[in-house]
């Protein structure tokens, strides 16, 4: 249960990442 938790906070955490990148390149472009 406590491998899954992670797992799914690593992921929400890599997918916000990912959002804010391409925010942050599409406002620079």
């Amino acid at each position: 249960m406590r491998l899954y938790l992670a797992v799914g906070c690593g992921a929400a955490i890599g997918s916000l990442a990912r959002f804010l990148s391409g925010f942050v390149i599409v406002s620079l472009l």
